[in-house]
């Protein structure tokens, strides 16, 4: 179950699952050039692109940290 309030940033999150940078070692991080253009595509409101932002780079940093466990 995702609370309301993290929909949208799952939303985009979940489409962004094509935009990993990889390397020798694995996955680096998501490629954030693609991220405007996603966020616009999946309707997110200029004011709270900085949230949803916010949102992508904790969940990214949380997928990173568990790849590496």
């Amino acid at each position: 179950e995702v609370w309301p309030d993290n929909a949208e940033t799952l939303n985009v999150y979940c489409a962004m699952n094509t935009q990993w940078r990889a390397g020798a070692g694995g996955l680096i991080g998501l490629d954030y050039a693609a991220l405007p253009t996603v966020m616009k595509f999946v309707g997110v409101k200029r004011d709270r692109r900085t949230n949803v932002f916010e949102g992508i780079r904790l969940m990214e940093a949380t997928h990173l940290k568990l790849l590496r466990r």
